[in-house]
């Protein structure tokens, strides 16, 4: 196995240079709407002791799909991966304004082409064939804003970051920011013979030495993700233990970087974009965040 390295990575610093440039390539991508949004839903509230959906969980007064919605312009679409068991309070929380779906529909779409989803949850790498396979997905709107539903503050229609995927010709882009220490327990962006990967948590020597995180926050070209869609070979299966011994298969969105020709990560600036909920210890570290951008965007 080769050695896992830091990734290039798209600084804060070189953006600045180009701002002007990628603000306005994704202001006019949502202006002509060329750009859909898929928010990630599957998850549910236990761990928080909150009945229901994890993106109705309130932080500063209103659930975090709201937090999310509000950030997103008419001009754009939006759509939402649910589960079985969450689909029906996802749709009458938000149905009105958004496309609910869950990630096993293959409808609409030749189920010759597409891979076959497992009837089960399964993690959320399959959403590219729900997405596509369910015929919601707009052809003419070529960039894919794909976003965890579970975090109030995720960039979800950021032009800089539609802007600069853009202009960069990029199958895939990942947001990623500086993990807070070697320990911390985020997926880890790294670089395997010229290749960009996402690991999982780890503990390994190689692992505790990528300094950059994954906030599960994702642009992707619209013909990639049909060809991967439709295409000879499926992500792989990440097998995670459960409490009573055995295990559960699941795949996710990030194994679709190492598939793309042409991948980037970017750097955000964590306490503006990062702010997962959890458990009830995260709950409170992102009620604090939220808070503060909202007192920033009052004045």
């Amino acid at each position: 196995m080769s050695e896992l390295t830091n990734p290039e990575v798209i600084l804060l610093e070189d953006q600045e240079k180009i701002g002007g440039l990628t603000f306005r390539a994704g202001q006019s991508l949502i202006d002509d709407h060329e750009v859909q949004v898929v928010l990630l839903a599957g998850g549910n509230g236990t761990r928080l002791g909150f009945d229901g959906p994890k993106c109705l969980y309130p932080v500063c007064g209103k659930p975090i799909i709201e937090h999310l919605l509000e950030k997103i312009p008419p001009s754009v679409k939006v759509f939402v991966m649910a589960n079985d068991n969450n689909y029906g309070k996802i749709v009458n929380a938000v149905g009105s304004r958004c496309d609910v779906f869950t990630q096993n529909e293959t409808f609409g779409y030749d189920s010759n082409l597409v891979q076959t989803t497992e009837k089960f949850p399964c993690g959320h790498g399959d959403f590219f064939d729900s997405f596509i396979g369910s015929g919601r997905c707009s052809r003419s709107r070529r960039a894919i804003v794909v976003c965890q539903a579970d975090n109030p503050l995720a960039p979800v229609c950021c032009q800089e970051l539609i802007g600069l995927h853009h202009v960069t010709r990029s199958q895939v882009t990942a947001v990623v920011v500086p993990k807070k220490s070697p320990e911390e327990k985020m997926g880890m962006a790294h670089s395997e013979d010229g290749r960009n990967f996402i690991a999982e948590y780890g503990t390994g020597k190689d692992l505790l030495n990528l300094k950059w995180g994954n906030i599960g926050a994702y642009v992707f070209d619209l013909r990639f993700l049909e060809m991967q869609a439709t295409g000879p070979q499926p992500l792989r299966y990440h097998l995670r233990p459960q409490p009573d011994g055995s295990f559960k298969r699941e795949r996710f969105v990030f194994d679709l970087i190492p598939l793309a020709k042409r991948s980037q990560f970017v750097e955000m600036k964590r306490d503006e974009v990062f702010a997962p909920v959890k458990d009830t210890e995260t709950a409170a570290e992102a009620e604090r965040l939220v808070a503060s951008q909202l007192a920033r965007q009052n004045g």
